[in-house]
């Protein structure tokens, strides 16, 4: 970072909203609740008979999805129990379920008048209102097109969500707001995320969403970090007015169709070839992913090298490989959609879909073996 003084440094977005939903979580009211949900699925799901009728009476949905994350893991198993309390409370009063020799068992009694408690769904439809806005933005930076455009929106939308929810009412909302602000501000309140929301024209030109001061001086902070000469300087801030006022090219029916239609970083490649110093720039920074996800899949890469004993020297050139490995298997990634992204639309985004770690085996994972092969200069001492 001291050498090369235009890069940047920024914590993993996936953790962040994680440690929001976590934080969501651990409220007294919330977390009675999704302990109360895991044990109607611990219960339904620890007995074939059990759960084969669940499933009878769900058509064939499931309650719990394979391990996403710890928090998202419950809340979109909450939100799979609201979404069936018809259906299960239909389950529980069925001659099937009367007659059965399981209904009799004091286990199976305790999760009926679970099913049947009124405050039970109460707060089970609110804790699923309170997570899903936050499931949406991980269900983005989890995925593999660039999020980084999108996550002042996101956070934007999350708690205006919050706040309709509670119909305005300040002392309900405001709590839950705190948490998002103590998070938000430590993680991810950065310049580069700031000028990733400015440059996005989908939020940028959009006039529901605020570009307020803080990301206006976010975007002045990175553009001074990225310019590096004086020249590049003097460019951006001829070329910032004219993407400010939508002129030219930036202006014309098609590139006003595009601010959502194309990604941002396709936005800036298409459009933006008359400011061509800060399209080098936007397009730097809306072609990033925000997430460390990816690379978890993978930890076995970096596990390997301190499997061994290595001297420093080989364990910096190590480290350099593999991150020059992880960025290779992105650009693959990349490569592989014909060098182009889709835009992301919030009111779109299915958080029941199928997230990646749920897609089948064939999700590319990076291979350790070639580790072995390089050849280091094992009479470096340490």
């Amino acid at each position: 970072m001291v050498k090369y003084n235009s890069l940047f440094w920024s914590p993993c977005a996936s953790c962040c909203i994680d440690k929001i939903l976590e934080d969501i979580g651990n409220i007294d009211w919330v977390n009675t609740v999704l302990e109360e949900a895991k044990t109607i699925t611990r219960y339904l799901y620890g007995q074939s008979w059990t759960l084969n009728m669940m499933r009878k009476f769900t058509g064939g949905k499931e309650l719990i999805r394979p391990r996403i994350s710890r928090y998202v893991t419950y809340f979109l198993s909450l939100r799979s129990i609201v979404i069936q309390e018809d259906n299960l409370k239909h389950m529980f009063s069925h001659t099937d379920w009367l007659s059965s020799m399981y209904s009799k068992h004091p286990e199976a009694q305790a999760i009926k008048s679970l099913i049947y408690l009124d405050r039970f769904w109460k707060y089970a439809h609110e804790a699923v209102s309170l997570a899903e806005p936050f499931v949406k933005i991980l269900r983005i930076v989890d995925g593999d097109m660039p999020a980084m455009g999108y996550m002042y929106e996101g956070i934007e939308r999350a708690k205006v969500s919050i706040k309709v929810y509670y119909k305005g009412v300040e002392e309900k909302y405001m709590s839950i707001w705190s948490i998002i602000d103590r998070r938000w501000n430590v993680h991810l309140n950065s310049s580069l995320h700031a000028a990733a929301a400015f440059l996005n024209p989908s939020t940028f030109y959009n006039p529901n969403f605020k570009i307020d001061l803080t990301v206006r001086n976010g975007f002045q902070e990175a553009m001074l970090k990225m310019a590096i000469t004086d020249n590049d300087k003097m460019e951006i801030t001829k070329e910032c007015p004219v993407y400010i006022g939508a002129q030219g090219a930036l202006g014309t029916q098609f590139a006003i169709m595009g601010r959502t239609i194309n990604a941002p970083g396709d936005w800036w490649a298409g459009y933006g070839y008359e400011i061509p110093t800060l399209q080098r720039a936007a397009m730097r920074i809306l072609s990033q992913p925000c997430s460390s996800h990816w690379c978890r899949w993978n930890w076995t890469t970096f596990e390997s090298l301190h499997n061994k004993k290595r001297n420093k020297a080989e364990l910096e050139k190590l480290n350099d490989l593999v991150f020059v490995h992880c960025n290779l298997w992105l650009q693959t990634i990349f490569q592989s959609r014909g060098g182009k992204s889709k835009p992301i639309i919030f009111d779109e985004i299915d958080v029941i879909s199928e997230w990646p770690s749920e897609l089948d085996p064939s999700t590319p994972l990076l291979d350790d073996s070639w580790l072995d092969s390089i050849p280091l200069d094992s009479t470096i001492s340490p």
